[in-house]
């Protein structure tokens, strides 16, 4: 012990390695503490990334959401306003239909004006003969075709065969349109069928187009009863 005191270098390099062991405890210590307060800031790094990555994904899907209700509701308003302007169009093409078939009629009557005027006409009988009013007295009666469809139909009509009634009734009427028998048994036949609307544009028709001709009087009774239907029907 004595020897110790008596040696002062050996004493200070105790105290050297003390001091130096010290500080690199100290420097250990301070390595480790930065480490973990480094891994601490990494693991809240990652949190945050996460957190505010997830925030964004969030958002976008907001976003993307009110977009597509954006867009949908711009599509069906754009579908609508194709809808209405298709709907506009088909009332203008209706319109330019009717306004020219108006002035094929306004022809056609300026037509049967001039031929009365000169005594001319052009006519079907009930029966389907075709009468021919050629002027100056002339008249000229033709049998044709017409009366032995005529017969197909007072048969068919007797045996209440609605259907066969009203198909060869629409093919004459195509055939000869100036013919009136044809449009009464149809519009008939489509009442019998149950349906009293185009029958009952049908038989208008024959009662217009008939005037004061008895053979066509039957006409005029079964829109009567059509239209009662039709009213009926509406209550």
């Amino acid at each position: 012990m004595q020897n110790l005191l008596k040696s002062p270098d050996l004493l200070y390099k105790i105290g050297l390695f003390l001091s130096i062991f010290s500080i690199i405890i100290a420097l250990v210590s301070s390595c480790i503490t930065i480490f973990q307060v480094r891994k601490w800031i990494m693991i809240a790094s990652f949190l945050f990334t996460a957190v505010i990555g997830l925030f964004i994904i969030i958002i976008n899907d907001k976003i993307s959401s009110i977009q597509a209700t954006v867009m949908n509701q711009q599509s069906n308003k754009i579908d609508m306003q194709e809808n209405k302007i298709y709907q506009q169009n088909e009332k203008i093409s209706s319109l330019e239909k009717n306004i020219l078939a108006l002035k094929e009629h306004e022809k056609d009557l300026k037509v049967k004006l001039k031929n009365a005027e000169r005594g001319i006409s052009d006519t079907y009988d009930f029966n389907g003969a075709h009468r021919q009013n050629l002027g100056s007295g002339r008249i000229q009666t033709t049998i044709g075709h017409e009366t032995e469809v005529f017969g197909i139909i007072i048969s068919l009509y007797k045996n209440q065969e609605w259907p066969k009634l009203e198909d060869i009734c629409e093919g004459q009427i195509k055939l000869t349109p100036n013919w009136l028998t044809p449009y009464m048994f149809s519009g008939i036949a489509l009442a019998q069928l149950g349906e009293y609307k185009k029958a009952e544009e049908r038989l208008s028709f024959v009662v217009e187009q008939a005037g004061n001709d008895p053979s066509y009087r039957d006409a005029a009774n079964f829109l009567e009863e059509v239209n009662k239907i039709l009213i009926n029907n509406k209550h």
